[in-house]
């Protein structure tokens, strides 16, 4: 799969599970690309691993397109997890609240483990 305007600099493909490294800032003018790209991968029946370890902004457009793919998501039995974001996206994320609704973890391992667990034990 090709990067929407360069913000994914590494895609990862398992049986069950899609993980996207995103760089750089994500905001109003890369979040419909973000937007397609979750949904495709959403339609193909994956869970969805978003590791912002590169990520140096988002905003509230980029929040959004995280609680939609979510939403959509578990609306299919798939989940999305948020894995290794820096301190300032991580305050956005609890500031937010949504750190309560969608995984957020410290690993890519950890959120890939986190997506993985029947829906009864996941918590997020």
């Amino acid at each position: 799969m090709d990067a929407p305007d360069g913000i994914v600099s590494e895609s990862e493909e398992f049986d069950d599970v899609v993980v996207l490294g995103l760089t750089g800032e994500l905001d109003l003018s890369t979040a419909p690309s973000l937007r397609e790209r979750l949904l495709a991968i959403g339609e193909a029946g994956k869970s969805i691993v978003l590791d912002l370890a590169g990520v140096s902004f988002a905003d509230s457009t980029t929040l959004g397109v995280f609680v939609a793919a979510h939403k959509r998501l578990a609306e299919h039995g798939r989940r999305l997890a948020l894995a290794n974001p820096a301190p300032g996206i991580r305050q956005i994320l609890e500031i937010t609240n949504l750190d309560g609704v969608i995984a957020v973890c410290g690993t890519r391992s950890d959120a890939i483990a986190q997506v993985r667990k029947p829906w009864a034990d996941a918590g997020g």
